[in-house]
Formats: C-alpha cells, sequence, structure tokens
C-alpha cells in the first residue's frame, strides 16, 4: 500500500516538473504514456493505450499553434501560416520537443519495434497534451503548449528555414515541368501489433518515383514526397 503510494507520488512530481503543476487525476498522463503497442489488456474492458488521448491532443495543439501563429505574425497570409503551422507539427519536430523535455523517460516502451517506434515522442506528446487538456482545461494545455514547448524549444527563424515540405515541393516542381502527380494512399494494418497506418505511392505521368508510410496520410504523402525528391534528385 504505502509503495503504490510513493509510486504514485513520485509520478506527480515528475509531471509537476515537465508541466509546472500537479496533476489532479494523474491515470490520464499515464494512459498518456501508454503507446498502442504497449496496450494493457484488463479482461472484460477495453485495451488501455493513448490513441484516443492522441486524436483529442492532435486538435487542441493545432488549435493553440494556429492562434498563436495568427498573433505573431500580423502581416502573413494564410499560405504562409498554414506552412509553418504544419512544419511545426510535423512528427520530426514533435519527436524533438518530445524527447528534449524529458517524455522518452516516462513513456512505456512498445512491446515490438515496429515502423512507428520512430515517432513515440511525437505520438506521445500529442496524447500528453490531451491528457492536459481532460485534466486541467484548455487555458492550461494552451499555458503548457505556448510556454514550455514553443517559448523554451522553438525557434520559429530555424523552423522556417529549415525545409520539410516535400510534398509541396514535389507539388510545385511538378507545376514546373507540366507533368501530372497523384497520390495514392491507402490505410492499412500491421498485424505484428494490431495497428493501423498508411502506405503512399506518389506517381509522376503514372510512374510510381516514391512510397512512404506514416502514422497519418499526411506523413505518409511527405515521406513518399521526401524519397520521391531523392530518387529526382532535387
Amino acid at each position: 500500500m504505502f509503495g503504490r503510494i510513493l509510486k504514485r507520488n513520485r509520478f506527480a512530481t515528475q509531471i509537476k516538473n515537465l508541466t509546472g503543476f500537479r496533476p489532479r487525476h494523474i491515470h490520464l498522463y499515464k494512459q498518456a504514456l501508454i503507446p498502442k503497442s504497449s496496450s494493457i489488456n484488463i479482461p472484460g474492458k477495453p485495451l488501455i493505450h493513448n490513441e484516443r488521448l492522441e486524436y483529442l491532443g492532435d486538435a487542441i495543439l493545432e488549435s493553440i499553434i494556429s492562434a498563436y501563429l495568427f498573433h505573431k505574425f500580423p502581416d502573413k497570409n494564410e499560405g504562409y501560416l498554414t506552412k509553418i503551422r504544419s512544419k511545426f507539427v510535423q512528427r520530426d519536430n514533435l519527436n524533438r520537443i518530445g524527447n528534449t523535455i524529458g517524455l522518452n523517460k516516462l513513456v512505456k516502451p512498445p512491446v515490438h519495434h515496429n515502423r512507428h517506434k520512430k515517432n513515440l515522442n511525437g505520438d506521445t506528446l500529442e496524447a500528453f497534451i490531451g491528457a492536459i487538456y481532460l485534466d486541467r482545461g484548455f487555458a492550461i494545455a494552451r499555458k503548457f503548449v505556448i510556454d514550455t514547448l514553443i517559448h523554451k524549444h522553438t525557434d520559429f527563424n530555424t523552423l522556417i528555414n529549415n525545409e520539410t515540405d516535400y510534398k509541396s515541393k514535389i507539388i510545385e516542381w511538378s507545376q514546373q515541368k507540366k507533368d501530372p502527380v497523384s497520390f495514392l494512399t491507402k490505410e492499412e494494418v500491421s498485424q505484428s501489433v494490431n495497428q493501423s497506418f498508411f502506405h503512399t505511392q506518389l506517381a509522376v505521368n503514372n510512374k510510381i518515383i516514391g512510397e512512404g508510410d506514416g502514422s497519418s496520410k499526411r506523413e505518409a504523402e511527405q515521406n513518399a514526397s521526401a524519397n520521391a525528391i531523392r530518387t529526382l534528385g532535387l
């Protein structure tokens, strides 16, 4: 009994050190740190993992970053703001931030070394934001995103100059060449971890020049575009 209380208090302290506030509903944060490939199975109950929290956190993060960029860049148009937001929420950037703030030390390790392990920190970060929102509300979630993720760990000048929107680049190239480009994306299921993923084939003039996988359609298309750019020597 005492051991469980001690462990619970230690975990609450870790969350406070990371967020700046003490959690009210610890179980939300524990769930946020469980990837689907490490699901906890309790007979007669749904599997416990962070996929639903990740879905929620993704929407909240996009809302917060959209409003933040709207006010930070008052003279920029919609296309510019969309591009910067896309760069911020890309998995490479969220993986970096998740690792920097120490989520990688708290997350439950995946049971299987699958293709999505590289996105573990970014996926967990979104789930963590979802947990904050459910535990403390939108204002506290917004404060965490802005104070910790943006002000402490994001340099927008570097982010702006870092070309990671490969899909836009390949579309721009195809328009210059007047060669039609198409993306065929399908949702598939990894049998080893019973987890869905997306696979994209990128074709130019009906010839496949790049393929990519991802935990979302957007990520799969970006990875396919990046591979196409390497194939074309761009």
